[in-house]
Formats: structure tokens, sequence, C-alpha cells
């Protein structure tokens, strides 16, 4: 279903979404087709979440077109790789007043040579790239509006200054968190982009409560869960391997505190997580400082 009007990308800091006049419903089916109408197999497809994740996809642009591969053409396409593969998750967030906002951020990965065993590579996490995240955002948007040029609707946001917002940790044991110099609404769409960008799964939000329901796996086992999934070549040369094992469930937490907000990380119940679970906790934590503060 398309929308000709209704569609427009907003602007805080460095954060970037789109806000469309119509329930997360209607959009879904479209904002779903754009994904595998742009190449990806999605891995995640949860309305009742609002989640869509695509799978790792190598981008075939970045692959130099040199003498061999120009001449060899097919016969070895194969056997080229840009060293790098790109993920993308997709967040539709229902609003009150019947609009939704949508979310995109990205993951990357780059081949990197070890130096303990020659030819040899394994697959580690790369920066995430805002730019991959704006073009995505725009494409969505012209999506939704019916073809409109993406420039008509960003213009408004390309002259935004960025503001800069503090975060930081405090307290010890059970009580460490975050505070966030922000007021809720703009703290919840940080800290949700920062879950995204981290690679947790959120199972679950309630955003009247604050609350995000997430676990998390470790990046590294991810990176290398990665590399084993991919077909053909990358595969072969990097082996199979196993899933990576998802953590328990855990609660974050975000309240109000002053002219700020307090993220705390608690069990699935809301309670104080055990002294077992504090490694973890604080991991999650600090991934998530560093998002923030990117």
């Amino acid at each position: 279903m398309l929308f000709r009007s209704g569609v427009r990308l907003e602007r805080s800091g460095l954060q970037r979404w789109l806000v469309v006049d119509a329930p997360a419903e209607k959009i879904w089916a479209s904002v779903r087709d754009f994904w595998t109408e742009t190449g990806f197999t999605l891995e995640v497809d949860s309305p009742e979440t609002g989640i869509l994740e695509t799978n790792w996809l190598e981008n075939r642009a970045r692959v130099p077109l040199d003498f061999i591969r120009r001449t060899l053409g097919r016969v070895v396409d194969g056997l080229y790789s840009t060293g790098t593969l790109d993920k993308f998750r997709v967040r539709i967030e229902r609003l009150p007043d019947g609009k939704s906002e949508i979310y995109v951020t990205h993951r990357g990965l780059e081949e990197v040579a070890t130096s303990a065993v020659r030819d040899t590579f394994i697959w580690q996490r790369r920066a995430p790239e805002p730019d991959l995240e704006v073009e995505m955002l725009n494409r969505i948007a012209v999506k939704l509006a019916g073809g409109q040029r993406a420039e008509q609707l960003v213009a408004a946001a390309k002259n935004v200054a960025p503001e800069v917002r503090d975060v930081r940790l405090s307290g010890q044991g059970a009580d460490r968190g975050l505070d966030i110099d922000d007021p809720f609404d703009r703290a919840w769409r940080r800290v949700g982009l920062a879950l995204d960008r981290g690679g947790f799964t959120v199972e679950d939000r309630d955003r009247s409560r604050g609350a995000f329901f997430v676990r998390y796996i470790d990046a590294d086992e991810r990176a290398r869960a990665a590399a084993a999934e991919r077909p053909g070549f990358l595969s072969r040369l990097f082996g199979g391997g196993s899933k990576p094992q998802l953590s328990q469930q855990y609660r974050v937490t975000l309240v109000s505190a002053g002219s700020g907000v307090r993220l705390s990380v608690q069990d699935k119940d809301g309670k104080p997580t055990l002294d077992a679970d504090r490694a973890t906790v604080n991991r999650i934590l600090d991934l998530l400082l560093q998002q923030m503060l990117q």
C-alpha cells in the first residue's frame, strides 16, 4: 500500500526516523516488500513486536571490477568478496495517536586476517554506518510516499545542528545504571536505537512502563555464527559453526528522574539481578553507553 503524503523524516541530534500518518498495520506489508525487493531475506518478521530484521548480505557493488573479473565474469564471481557484510533492523513503533515511527539500524562485519595462522581470516564487527541507515530510511520513505523524491522528504532535516547529550554510568553493584540527560521520549528513542545497533534481541517492549525485554549475544559469537551461515565460498572457507546462545531475558527499564532518565537492567520480572548475572548486566550497560555516545 502506497502513501502519497503523510511521510516525513524527523531528526533529533544524530537520530533520524520516519513518522508516517498511518498505523503500523497498514504500512507493514510495504516496509516488508521494500527489503525483499532490495535483495534481502528477512530473518525476523514480527508484526507483534514491530521488528523486521534482514539476513547478512554482501554488498556486491563494493567488489572491484578488475581485469580478471571482467574477463572471467560469472565463472569466478563467487570467489570474489568485498570483505564486508551488512544487516539491517527495522523497528516500527505504534504511537497513541494512530501514527507510526520507523527506525532503521545497521550492523556490519568485516574480514580481518589473523596473525596466528597464515591465510586465515576471521569476521569481526565494524562500526555502524549512519549514512546507510539514512539512505534506507530515505528509500522506505520514497516507497511509502509513492515515489516522491527523497530530497524533498529530507530537506528540512539537513541543516539541523546535532545536539550534544550526556549519558554516563553511575552507581555500584545492583545500583549500577545509566543517567541520561534527556526527557523520556527522546531517551526512549535513543535506547531503542542503541539496542538495535548493539545486536540485542528485543522480544517485547512496553513504552507506557518504560521497559524493553531483551536478550544478549556476545558480539564475537555473533560474528562467527554469521560467517558460518554464509553459503558457498565463504562458508567453505570459514567452516561450519553452531548458533550463538542467547542470554536469559533481561528488562531494560527507563524511569524519569528530574529532567532526565535513569536506565537500569533488571531481571525479566523487574527485580534486581543476581550477583551471578552481574558481569552480563555490566556488559549490557557498557554496550548501551558505547552505542549512545557514538
